[in-house]
């Protein structure tokens, strides 16, 4: 039996359409994928928000398509990263999430975040502006938070101005066992810990570049809620597991590369490197199943994540190979990825002593 607390994997997708494929086709492929990860004990399918085809995604009503996906699986919890709290109405969110909650037996996993599409936000005519976004975030959160109680509550705020109400269906679990922030500042970070939620970093960064956003956001869960209050703790990664590694990287390479010339940081005067350096710049983790698990267990060492969220698939992968890949990272990386996990912290305690 294992002396540590494992680390738990969470199915992240954005639910991405390319090629004018019917809208059918894409969702049908999330749910084939979530009930794969079912079936391996992930612990969540996180569903990204996004509105008017931004960054290509087709949920923008993320809640709804959690709802299918759980109907469809037995254990898996269902929610978001991210759900856009400033683009929602604090009290008509709270309602859905506690029906939501209710309708798939406690298996909710929820996740906010502020947003960073202007785009989503002039569709909706509201103000993008950090001076305005900000503060209603977090006001936002304070009037779930209360709703949240099932008692009666008015609420008169800079953003939202409440009459007595009370939240119906009554909530039947708190919401620091299932809420996240998602952040990378560290301003949000420490926001998550004091609200006592889950934080949920992104992808595409080294372990050290998360150092600042950890460091915030345990400092403001231990003033807030005491030294043993429980921690949780998920950082993206987009992941491709291979027969061995040089297949791993034959057939991922080309979406790969697709991926990093639609990205932010292409420079289109300069060539495009080769897939190696790609997915080391991206940080992805792509390879064999031993490579995956290495990789995996390296990560968890350095930033002490009690959650891996894993994108497995994106433009140019086919919808085949992610779920081979996927099929592999259960079968195969994961059980690998807990032995040197569990034999790392081992070797740690033993070293204390």
């Amino acid at each position: 039996m294992p002396t540590h607390t494992p680390v738990r994997y969470v199915l992240t997708s954005h639910v991405e359409e390319h090629g004018g494929r019917p809208a059918a086709a894409t969702h049908a492929e999330i749910f084939e994928q979530v009930a794969l990860a079912d079936s391996f004990g992930f612990d969540a399918l996180w569903l990204a928000e996004h509105h008017f085809g931004a960054q290509a995604g087709m949920v923008s009503q993320p809640l709804l398509v959690a709802l299918a996906a759980a109907t469809r699986t037995r254990r898996i919890n269902v929610g978001t990263s991210l759900i856009v709290l400033p683009l929602h109405h604090p009290l008509m969110l709270a309602e859905q999430l506690s029906t939501l909650n209710l309708l798939t037996e406690g298996r909710l996993s929820i996740g906010f975040g502020s947003g960073s599409a202007p785009f989503e936000f002039a569709g909706f005519d509201a103000p993008f502006d950090g001076e305005r976004r900000h503060p209603r975030f977090r006001e936002a959160l304070e009037v779930i938070e209360r709703a949240w109680t099932g008692e009666p509550f008015s609420h008169e705020g800079t953003n939202f101005q409440i009459g007595e109400v009370r939240l119906v269906p009554r909530p039947t679990r708190p919401l620091r066992e299932f809420a996240w922030l998602g952040a990378m500042s560290e301003q949000t970070a420490a926001m998550a810990g004091e609200f006592g939620y889950g934080l949920q970093l992104p992808r595409g960064q080294s372990a050290d570049h998360y150092a600042a956003p950890i460091g915030a956001f345990r400092a403001a869960l231990r003033d807030t809620w005491g030294p043993d209050a429980p921690e949780r703790l998920a950082i993206a990664r987009c992941v491709y597991v291979g027969t061995d590694d040089e297949t791993a990287i034959a057939e991922a390479g080309p979406s790969i590369r697709r991926f990093y010339e639609h990205s932010k940081g292409y420079d289109k005067t300069k060539p495009t490197p080769a897939a190696p350096e790609l997915i080391e710049r991206l940080h992805f983790i792509v390879g064999g199943p031993e490579k995956c698990a290495r990789e995996i267990a390296a990560f968890v060492a350095a930033t002490g994540i009690s959650h891996l969220s894993i994108q497995p698939i994106w433009e140019g992968l086919e919808h085949g190979q992610a779920i081979a890949s996927l099929r592999r990272f259960g079968a195969e990386v994961m059980p690998r990825a807990e032995a040197l996990i569990g034999a790392e912290r081992a070797a740690g305690v033993a070293g204390q002593d």
